[in-house]
Parts: C-alpha cells; sequence; structure tokens
C-alpha cells in the first residue's frame, strides 16, 4: 500500500481462433496477518470495433463487434467513425444501454440515419474512479497503472483454487447441486458447483480401496470400489464426507453400474448388489440366483448394464439377461441369446438401441413391428401332494402372424437385390475364401466380417438373405416327469392336448420354447379337469 506499479506487455488483444475472450481482469495481492489474497483492480476489456451508427435527436446509438459490457454511467472514448465527418468522436457516458452490443449516448449534432461505419474504435474507462478516465488502449497505451487505494478493493479472484483435474481422472458424474464428481485411483474429485473446469485439490477424498465405479442418487454419491462401497454425503464440495458401507459386494464391472431408480445395480460375486440410501445393500439377485450358481452361469466381470423400461438389461461374455424386481416372487430373470457392446435410449420415443457387434453396427431392441425372436421357458420343479398322471394340458400364446409383422419381412426382402448390388459394386473380392473384404462408402470406413479359411455354407459374408414369413407361430411343449423328459410337441392353436398316460409321478415341469408369445400354460388330470378349472 502507497506503493505505485506500472503493469506492462499486456495482452492487446483477444488470442486468435475461436474463443470468447474479450479482455483481462487485473488482480493485486494483499497479504494479513491471516491470509493472502488476490483482489481485483479492473477488467480491461479490448478495444472494440464498431459496426453501426445513427443519430436522432442529439442521442446517438451506437452498435459494436463485440459486447460492450456497459451499465449506464460508464466512460468510454470513441474515435476513428467517419460518418458525418467524424462528428461522433470524443468522450462520453454511456446514457442507456439497448442491448449488450448497443448502448447510446448524448451528442449534439444533425440526425443521421443508422448506417454502417465499423471504421470506429471504442476503449473503455479503467481509472479507479471515474473522475480522471484512463482510456485503456488508447494510442496504444496498453500499459496499466496501480494505484489503487486497497480499501476500495473488494471483489477477491475466485478462481484461486480452480485446479485442473487429474488428467487420469475419468467416471465424471453430474451429482446433487450441480456438482460434478470425478475419481483416479483412490481418489474422489469434485469440481465447484456450476463449475465443470475447476476441480479444487483441496476438496478430494481419499479412500482406503481402488475405485472402479461412481453414481449419483438421491443427493448422495455412491462409490463403488474393488472392495468395500463408500456413501459421500454433503451439499457443498468443501463439506463432503464419506462413510463405508460394510457389506463387502465389490463392483466387478464398471459397465454394469445402472441407476435403477430404487437403487444404484452393480454386479458383484453373488449376484446384483443394490444400493440405495432408505434401503441400504442388499443382493436383489439373491432368489434368482444364489453365489455360486450366478458365477457358473455368466462371468460377472464382463457385464454391460442398461435401463430398459423399468428393467436391468444385462449383457456379457456369451449372453444376456434381463432382470425385473419383483418382492413378490424375488424377481423375474429372463435369458436372451443376443449380446450387446452398448446401448441408449431415446427420450422422446422410448426406445432402445444397442451396438450388437464389434463393427459399430446400431440395432433397435424390442421392436413390435419386426419378426420376434425366439423364446425357451421352463417351469420350476413342482412337488404336488400326490402322485397323478398328468394327461392334458393346454398353451395359451398368439399363434398368429400380425399384417404389420408379414408387411415388414414382405418390405425387407424387396430390398434385398438392390443391398447386394451395391455390395456387389464396391468390394472387390467376393465371396472369396478366405471371407470378405472392407470397402469404402463415401468415405466412410466398411468392415466386413470375415474368419479366415472359412465361408457360410450356401452362402457368403458380404449379402443379406430372405427373411421366412409365416402366417402362424408354433410352439414347443415339453413335460418332465421325475427329472426326464416325458412329453414334447408343437402347438399351434389354444385347444387342449393330451399327454401321455400310464405313469404316475408327483414331480413335475414344464417348458415352451418358440417365437409366439406365451400367455398361460395349464396342465391337469384330464381334458375335463382344464376345461372344468
Amino acid at each position: 500500500e502507497g506503493q505505485t506499479v506500472t503493469v506492462s506487455n499486456l495482452p492487446t488483444a483477444k488470442p486468435s481462433g475461436d474463443n470468447f475472450v474479450r479482455g483481462i481482469r487485473l488482480y493485486r495481492s494483499v497479504t494479513s496477518a491471516g491470509a493472502s489474497e488476490y483482489f481485483l483492480l479492473k477488467t480491461l476489456w479490448f478495444p472494440t470495433a464498431t459496426t453501426k451508427v445513427k443519430r436522432a435527436s442529439n442521442v446517438v446509438t451506437v452498435t459494436l463487434a463485440e459486447p460492450h459490457n456497459f451499465i449506464v454511467g460508464d466512460k468510454f472514448k470513441l474515435s476513428g467513425t467517419i460518418t458525418d465527418s467524424g462528428s461522433m468522436n470524443g468522450t462520453f457516458t454511456v446514457a442507456s444501454v439497448v442491448d449488450k452490443y448497443s448502448f447510446t449516448y448524448s451528442d449534439s449534432g444533425s440526425d443521421v440515419s443508422e448506417v454502417a461505419d465499423a471504421n470506429g474504435t471504442l476503449f473503455h474507462d479503467v481509472s479507479e474512479d471515474g473522475v480522471t478516465p484512463i482510456y485503456w488502449g488508447d494510442s496504444n497505451n496498453f500499459n496499466f497503472t496501480d494505484s489503487f487505494n486497497v480499501r476500495s478493493l473488494s471483489v477477491i479472484l475466485p478462481s484461486e483454487d480452480y485446479d485442473v483435474p487429474p488428467a487420469s481422472m475419468k467416471g465424471i458424474t453430474q451429482a446433487h447441486n450441480n456438482i460434478f464428481v470425478g475419481f483416479f485411483e483412490n481418489q474422489v474429485c469434485f469440481s465447484f458447483p456450476n463449475k465443470p473446469h475447476a476441480w479444487p485439490e483441496k476438496f478430494r477424498i481419499t479412500l482406503d480401496s481402488k475405485i472402479v465405479a461412481i453414481a449419483a442418487i438421491s443427493g448422495y454419491i455412491l462409490v463403488l470400489t474393488d472392495s468395500y462401497p463408500y456413501q459421500i454425503s454433503g451439499n457443498d464440495p468443501a463439506t463432503m464426507v464419506a462413510a463405508r458401507i460394510d457389506t463387502l459386494y465389490p463392483c466387478l464391472s464398471k459397465r454394469s453400474v445402472v441407476n435403477m431408480g430404487y437403487g444404484v445395480v452393480w454386479a458383484s460375486h453373488g449376484g446384483l448388489a443394490s444400493y440405495s440410501a432408505g434401503g441400504g445393500i442388499q443382493l436383489v439377485s439373491e432368489f434368482i440366483h444364489d453365489w455360486d450358481t450366478w458365477n457358473e452361469s455368466l462371468s460377472p466381470a464382463s457385464i454391460v448394464g442398461h435401463y430398459y423400461n423399468g428393467k436391468y438389461f444385462g449383457s456379457h461374455s456369451t449372453a444376456s439377461f434381463i432382470f425385473e424386481r419383483d418382492e413378490k416372487v424375488g424377481g423375474i430373470f429372463v435369458q436372451i441369446n443376443y449380446t450387446f457392446t452398448a446401448a441408449c435410449n431415446d427420450y422422446l420415443t422410448g426406445n432402445t438401441y444397442y451396438i450388437g457387434d464389434n463393427l459399430g453396427n446400431l440395432y433397435e431392441w424390442d421392436n413390435p413391428t419386426q419378426p420376434q425372436a425366439s423364446l425357451e421357458w421352463k417351469s420350476k420343479t413342482i412337488v404336488l401332494p400326490d402322485y397323478m398322471n398328468l394327461g392334458a394340458a393346454r398353451v395359451i400364446a398368439d399363434y398368429d402372424v400380425s399384417a404389420e409383422e408379414s408387411a415388414n419381412i414382405t418390405n425387407y426382402n424387396l430390398t434385398i437385390p438392390a443391398y447386394n448390388n451395391a455390395v456387389w459394386a464396391k468390394s472387390i473380392q467376393l465371396g472369396c475364401i478366405n471371407g470378405p473384404t472392407d470397402y469404402t462408402d463415401t468415405g466412410n470406413p466398411i468392415n466386413n466380417v470375415g474368419t479366415l479359411n472359412a465361408f457360410a455354407l450356401n452362402g457368403d459374408g458380404q449379402t443379406r438373405f430372405q427373411k421366412a414369413g409365416s402366417a402362424q407361430y408354433a410352439v414347443t411343449f415339453k413335460l418332465f416327469a421325475d427329472k426326464t423328459l416325458l412329453f414334447q410337441g408343437a402347438v399351434s392353436s389354444d385347444a387342449i392336448f393330451r399327454l401321455p398316460t400310464g405313469y404316475r409321478s408327483d414331480t413335475f415341469e414344464v417348458s415352451v420354447s418358440g417365437s409366439a408369445r406365451v400367455r398361460a400354460v395349464h396342465i391337469g388330470e384330464t381334458p375335463y379337469g382344464l376345461r372344468a378349472s
């Protein structure tokens, strides 16, 4: 304090390239017994070019090429305009703000209609109090003299702690209060609220385990590690607190983590684990799989999870599954013979899309107008109190193929010749013994699937083939007694059909497979018994 310092070699124009920089803010460090802070001296706006001017009733309206950043009462200098022989040049005070590019000031003179004038330059006042204006950049004077009274400084530099995020940070998630969260190794990082570019080191939280994934739910942040999960709570990054959840459910796949609404779900050793602030932690798949069958039936570390119509849609290394939480029956688990590497929802249409191969091809899931995929369902083991002969059954299903589905198959088949001709025209090799070749379509690389010394029997790897159409679906029905297949047959209507006779058992299982939508399966001792029920 009491010293005068001149700062020179300041930038005179914004950096090259596309950016929004229009000036610089100059700060002074002020040290006290308790701390040291940077206080704002002045914002030095770069000189700005004019684009249009006009004068009416001794009021001049100026439009600039860049936002002026003025408020009423600000002082400025205008020079270089050529309209009305340069009579609008001089030093003035802002009278009103029209918009962020235009403002007015008082100046006596003849009326001038709005006219283009890109010759003028506007200079902002950077003096301490405005009594003796200093126009920064005027006459190429881009030096700044700091003689300000420290008692007039009140704005502290907010970005002193705006550290850049670590280069290895990943898993960026938006949490409550517009706070962004990320992690690296065992460190949780937080941004300032509403400032995703600012990640202060002082906000970081260190955990005991390596972090796999993070998720935000109901005002909390769930941190999943290779051992115990953690819950982080707090409304400000400066006051965040981490608490370990003392249940050993490590996250085996970061891509398995899905916020299902009722909780965050992820793949762990014993099944699908779930956590919510109100419900705690649990294995939501515990009534479907125990620890042994879960790891035998799939590879948890390869699971990619997705939210689909309130259900958990998971794909793993060999197949996929849909899990629906149902507290009455313990959950519904459906295995699917499709896999995907990524999926997304269209929030406008409600459709789900997935990538089902390594080539990045996009598919729509569960399109009701397309041919239905095949299903296979098997009941649980049914144990009856008495031995009996189940002699009749009925499968209620949607056997008829809709007209819309038949039309879609026909339309698809009609496009095949044009598609195949396009492939033949672009591909150098067609149906070669070593597999199809890749080619380029309007600058985009097309990668074909081919294997060395392999060839599709009665086909090739580059062309499409017709889809078979049918007026009706068929369902295969199986009956098991004492864990042994007793009957298998094709069913094409809702009519009752007979089952074998000459046996008695108290342990049964039934299964159905096919492409029809199965509504119900009825079994009984006699056809009359089924009709009576």
